[in-house]
């Protein structure tokens, strides 16, 4: 009797043992699936083409640059918009030159703030964002632009950089109406460099490039 139960409890876990690998089965192949594309992704990745690599470190002073370029139309609009106010307001009660006149100096004056209070702002960003203070390793592929930093890496595709704007001492690359990657010239060793990194830019976004 004892012999006969044991072999039913043993029967038992072999048809248990099986239920279960039966179950677990879609999921071991899903599994297997999602590795061979991870390692699909991983191989296209190493073949990908590196076209070029080029870094440095961020300062406060091309930080600040940056923001200039970057608000320096809405800072113009502010301006005009300020005094053609005050200068209607005004000349309610005064003729033109007069409202001419106090409607500049109180627009002069305005903007001044506020470039102060951008200037402060600006600098609290930098000093309290760590990470734009880290070296910057930059490898352009055919497919996008990857920045290296210390425990990080973002990678961009040439699709989702909106625009491209070269200055003097900087390349911007947007990627938001307000978000840019910044890159100084400086991080280039030679002129060869600069001149086929904007040959990459012409060729990928060709239809973006705002060149100023």
């Amino acid at each position: 009797m004892r012999n006969t139960k044991r072999l039913v409890e043993r029967i038992d876990c072999v048809v248990t043992l099986l239920f279960m690998l039966l179950i677990n089965l879609p999921t071991q192949k899903q599994k297997k699936t999602n590795n061979q594309e991870k390692l699909h992704k991983e191989v296209i990745k190493i073949m990908e083409k590196e076209v070029m690599k080029f870094g440095g470190r961020l300062t406060y002073k091309e930080f600040k640059t940056f923001n200039r370029f970057h608000l320096k139309r809405i800072v113009q609009i502010s301006f005009i918009t300020l005094w053609i106010t005050v200068f209607l307001i005004n000349l309610t009660n005064k003729s033109w030159i007069p409202s001419l006149t106090i409607s500049l100096i109180i627009a002069i004056l305005t903007i001044l703030l506020i470039k102060i209070l951008l200037n402060a702002r600006v600098r609290k960003e930098f000093r309290s964002d760590q990470v734009l203070k880290k070296d910057a390793q930059f490898v352009v592929y055919d497919s996008g632009i990857t920045i290296l930093r210390e425990n990080s890496k973002t990678h961009y595709d040439w699709t989702a950089i909106s625009s491209f704007q070269q200055y003097k001492a900087l390349f911007l690359l947007y990627v938001s109406k307000n978000k840019a990657i910044v890159i100084p010239r400086r991080y280039f060793s030679s002129v060869q460099e600069i001149q086929l990194f904007k040959q990459l830019i012409a060729k990928n976004l060709s239809q973006k490039t705002n060149n100023q």
